[in-house]
Formats: C-alpha cells, sequence, structure tokens
C-alpha cells in the first residue's frame, strides 16, 4: 500500500501488545518506510510531543488526532502531501460545513480576499472555527501575500490544537512581513503553551522591540519568566503590562497571583479587584 492509517490504540490478538507497534516493526523488518501513520482516536486536537516521539520510534511518519469537522482539511492536507499528491479539498469542505450545521451557501461567498479575511476575525471572535476556517482559506487562496491572513489561519489553527499548522503559517506570516509584531506574539504564546519559556521569551521580546507598549506581550513575557522561576522579571513585566494599559485585567490578576505567592495579600487582593472591576466576568480573579 502506500500508506497505512492505522489507530494506535488497538491491542494484539493476544492482547499483550499494541498492534501499531507490530505493524512498525514489520514495516522495519522488510525495509518499508514512510508507509504508516497513527491515528489516535482519543485526541481530538492536538497529539502531545511525547505520543509523537513514541510512534515515531515505532516506524510511523506522523500522528494524526481523530478527525472532525473543525480538522478534517488540516489532517487530509498532511495526508496528501505524505503521499505527494494535491488535495481535491471540493469535497472534504463540504464534508466539513454540513458536519458544523452549515452548507456551502450558508458559508456565503463573498468577492474579495479581505472580505473573507474580515468574516473569519468575525466567526473567530464569535468561535465559530469551522467558518473562521473556510472564510481564511478563501482569503488566502485569492491572496497569498498578507501576513495578517496567515496569522489569522495559524490563531484558528492554534485554537484547533494543530501547534505545526499554526506555527508554519506563523513563519510564513513573518517571512511576508518580518515587523509583524502579531505573529511574534502568537509564536510566544504557543511555545509557552508547549512549556518552552525561554523560547517563548525571545519570541516576545521581539514583539516588544517592534512595540515597546504592547502590553498583552508584557504580560504574557512576565508569565513565562515566572514559570522560568524568575520572579522579579515576572513582577517588573506585569508592572510595565500595567503602566502601558491600565485596564490590562489578565495582568492585573497575575501580578496579584505572585504578590499573594510572596506574602503580600492585601495587595494581591486589591489587584484582584482591580480586575474585576475592569473585566467582571474574569472568573480567574474572584478564584
Amino acid at each position: 500500500p502506500d500508506l497505512i492509517l492505522m489507530d494506535m490504540g488497538i491491542k494484539s490478538k493476544n492482547g499483550n501488545t499494541l498492534q501499531a507497534s507490530n505493524v512498525g516493526r514489520w514495516l522495519k523488518e522488510q525495509q518499508v518506510s514512510d508507509r504508516l501513520v497513527f491515528v489516535n482516536l482519543s485526541e481530538e486536537y492536538g497529539i502531545k510531543s511525547l505520543e509523537k516521539r513514541w510512534a515515531v520510534r515505532q516506524g510511523a511518519v506522523e500522528v494524526l488526532p481523530r478527525l472532525g469537522t473543525h480538522n478534517l482539511l488540516e489532517q487530509m492536507e498532511v495526508v496528501t502531501k505524505l503521499l505527494g499528491i494535491e488535495l481535491n479539498r471540493s469535497p472534504l469542505e463540504s464534508m466539513a460545513n454540513l458536519g458544523a450545521g452549515g452548507s456551502s451557501e450558508t458559508m456565503g461567498s463573498l468577492t474579495d480576499a479581505q472580505s473573507y479575511y474580515q468574516r473569519a476575525k468575525n466567526r473567530l471572535r464569535e468561535n465559530n472555527l469551522t467558518g473562521a476556517f473556510y472564510d481564511i482559506e478563501r482569503a488566502i487562496a485569492m491572496d497569498d501575500s498578507s501576513a495578517d491572513y496567515f496569522h489569522c489561519r495559524a490563531e484558528i489553527a492554534f485554537q484547533q490544537g494543530g501547534v505545526s499548522a499554526a506555527l508554519a503559517d506563523l513563519d510564513i506570516a513573518l517571512k511576508i512581513n518580518p515587523r509583524h509584531k502579531e505573529s511574534y506574539y502568537l509564536k510566544g504564546i504557543i511555545k509557552s503553551s508547549l512549556g518552552e519559556n525561554q523560547l517563548a521569551i525571545s519570541e516576545f521580546n521581539r514583539a516588544i522591540k517592534l512595540d515597546s507598549k504592547y502590553s498583552e506581550v508584557y504580560n504574557a513575557r512576565g508569565l513565562a519568566k515566572f514559570n522560568s522561576g524568575d520572579e522579579a522579571g515576572a513582577m517588573q513585566d506585569y508592572n510595565q503590562a500595567i503602566k502601558t494599559n491600565p485596564n490590562c485585567d489578565r495582568a492585573l490578576n497575575n501580578r496579584g497571583l505572585l504578590l499573594y505567592a510572596q506574602g503580600n495579600t492585601q495587595k494581591a487582593i486589591a489587584d484582584f479587584s482591580q480586575a474585576i472591576k475592569i473585566n467582571p466576568d474574569f472568573a480567574d480573579a474572584y478564584y
């Protein structure tokens, strides 16, 4: 076969080993490579790096999460690239749209890339990831020279658990526009989510170099520093975030948590209270 897609959770006949391991070992013995792809049906979004490393050791070239309307196009893109063929997107788009309770008509046809981009941003804010992805794909198909478009698709991919796809799109965005501060910021957020705090700090530094008043980045860098054990650096960044934007509720909450951890309970409560005043729906601050 050109490719084997296999549920990595299936056990062998004797029940003592995973069939995925047996198949991978057999393919290695036959000196057949680049044929085996595992599917982890217990994961709906991203695949953990530990799972990916295990799969590679078994002889797989890729691991996919469970397929659904939210990731169908992205994951089939991975499969077709492995096969060296071009993806026929139209049938898959119809499946994804219908699975999300829509249709090609309800998605709505627009005439220019910018309109698709704006609607994608609106749908992203509404957490309509399927609709947002549909729109940004149309925008990029019409105009692949906009850093904003690739950044938007990266945001959607990241929310869907597609970390690799998100980072790839951010690299494209920064190649198009090396001064695209939002892409450095999102790269930092993704690196932080992976526990790669020093790499995250480097990305945040690049964003701040482009915009010294970017309060969200100071807050995010502060959190990365805190997670790296640098409490003094974290406090400096939280302070700077609040100085640049006194309404930065997340920075107030994070500073409050740090103050509380340092034993400054009253100052911590003041920060939590201010965060709630700014955003009454901010549940973390109540906690």
